[in-house]
């Protein structure tokens, strides 16, 4: 009986974690889909701009979703220049958000350092979307590799189970999106997840070849000599 428990214990963790990967790799392709969307308009609207056309419908959209594309990016959002124009050296700057503003306001497009400072950071900026494009494709790759792994199912549904509380009260509205993920991806976190899963996996293999009764009399006769 317990062992019959124990097994689909397993079978369910195993189509949670089916399921969770199902869910990430649709997530993943959203979200590719998104900045490569982004990256379209944003090439466009620069190119209208050098030929001296300003396309106000593509620049709303993008501002609209600038927020959403610098979550989107994360740390390689930020990046460190030299602004050739004011001589000075800027760092950890979130470039888009600034760069967008910055490419309505400048009307004089025919001044060859404020023409280079709009497409260096035009092409810094391009190049963001493109790299992270590939991280989402390369990511989204190995995820489709791992959901035929029946041990990477596991850890995912155990991952699950063990992250189940944060997630309760962050959609109870007790915790935002983004505290629950830095809980989540919390060292300590990750470290006790890892502890957990590898006590589960003893445990389940102990009790589906030998059973528990049987190990501690094993022990207990180990000791006792």
């Amino acid at each position: 009986m317990d062992r019959f428990i124990v097994i689909l214990g397993i079978v369910i963790l195993c189509i949670i974690g089916l399921i969770r990967k199902l869910l990430y790799i649709k997530d993943l392709d959203t979200r590719q889909k998104f900045v490569v969307e982004y990256n379209n308009k944003f090439v466009d609207l620069i190119n209208k701009k050098f030929k001296g056309t300003f396309d106000q419908i593509n620049y709303t959209w993008l501002m609209q979703n600038v927020h959403k594309m610098h979550y989107e990016l994360g740390e390689i959002g930020y990046v460190d220049y030299i602004d050739r124009l004011k001589g000075i050296k800027v760092t950890h700057h979130p470039l888009l958000v600034n760069f967008l503003s910055e490419v309505q306001q400048e009307e004089d497009m025919t001044n060859s350092i404020i023409a280079m400072r709009i497409s260096d950071s035009a092409k810094t900026c391009s190049d963001m979307f493109i790299r992270h494009t590939g991280d989402l494709n390369e990511w989204k790759e190995q995820t489709e590799k791992e959901k035929f792994n029946p041990f990477s199912l596991f850890a995912e549904g155990f991952r699950y189970i063990i992250q189940l509380p944060v997630n309760c009260l962050h959609w109870l509205g007790l915790l935002s999106f983004d505290t629950a993920s830095k809980i989540k991806s919390n060292i300590l976190i990750r470290i006790i997840e890892k502890i957990g899963l590898l006590f589960t996996c003893l445990a389940t293999v102990i009790t589906i070849i030998i059973g528990w009764k049987e190990f501690i009399e094993i022990i207990t006769n180990l000791f006792s000599k």
